[in-house]
């Protein structure tokens, strides 16, 4: 029929990018969140775990939970932002040079990598085990890049204002302007990184961060219905990991076991 609406997850990717553009425009500065894991990694593996919850029987399940308290609209959604995302990395190769390009002052890399690991040390340490801060301390460690190292000293920064009378009080490795600095050091890559980009690698590189904003979101609504949908099932929560763990590529480090003590080691950052 010719008057039919159609699905937006059936649309194609210019289709989800123009109903996505209205959204993506709206997001403030501070809202976009900037990654820089592999983009098409990413849309690809939340398409599949969208279109995994998308099953009639599954929908049936997720439609029984409070819709003040979870949107069901958001597999759609989630099958719609991915694909708009592929199609913006596409456009986006056609006008960015390698991110290898851009390079950050050689002191502010030095400092931003010195806070960031003082930091982790005494986050590991204090809330390593804690259900909450825990995993996100293990998404925090695998961040690599600069531009991941302005997102770990934010979120690294916020995890010490909520719990200031903790961390104030460890007297190794504290440091009273660590969380100051952080969101200093943080704001100033960001600079920097930029002024490395064209205006069109801006952009391109805006609207890319933007559908991921949008499409993380969803994510995360996604993975409250993977834990109502498969609790106590270990390996389909698994793939549900964390945003930060999205799109990664495994490392191709040796991984090594070492016991999480106020001297251990943090993962390099750049």
């Amino acid at each position: 029929m010719a008057n039919e609406e159609k699905n937006p997850a059936e649309q194609g990717d210019t289709g989800a990018i123009e109903q996505f553009q209205p959204l993506m425009d709206a997001l403030g500065p501070k809202e976009v969140v900037r990654r820089t894991n592999d983009a098409n990694l990413a849309a690809t593996q939340i398409l599949a775990r969208a279109e995994e919850l998308n099953k009639p029987e599954l929908l049936e399940r997720l439609a029984t939970l409070p819709p003040k308290e979870w949107d069901i609209g958001c597999v759609s959604r989630a099958m719609v932002g991915a694909r708009a995302i592929l199609a913006l990395t596409a456009k986006r190769s056609t006008v960015n040079v390698q991110s290898t390009s851009a390079r950050i002052d050689a002191a502010l890399a030095e400092e931003s990598s010195t806070v960031r690991k003082r930091m982790m040390r005494l986050c590991k340490y204090h809330f390593g085990d804690d259900p909450v801060l825990g995993p996100e301390l293990a998404d925090i460690a695998t961040g690599s890049g600069y531009l991941d190292t302005a997102q770990d000293l934010i979120r690294l920064a916020a995890i010490y204002s909520k719990n200031q009378s903790i961390v104030s009080a460890d007297r190794k490795h504290y440091v009273a302007t660590d969380e100051k600095d952080a969101l200093r050091l943080a704001e100033r890559i960001q600079e920097e990184y930029d002024k490395a980009h064209s205006v069109e690698q801006k952009l391109a590189g805006d609207q890319v961060a933007r559908a991921w904003t949008l499409l993380v979101r969803d994510y995360d609504q996604l993975r409250r219905a993977a834990s109502f949908l498969f609790w106590g099932n270990e390996e389909r929560l698994a793939e549900f990991g964390p945003p930060g763990s999205i799109g990664r590529r495994p490392s191709t480090r040796k991984a090594t076991k070492t016991p999480v003590t106020p001297s251990a080691e943090d993962d390099a950052v750049v």
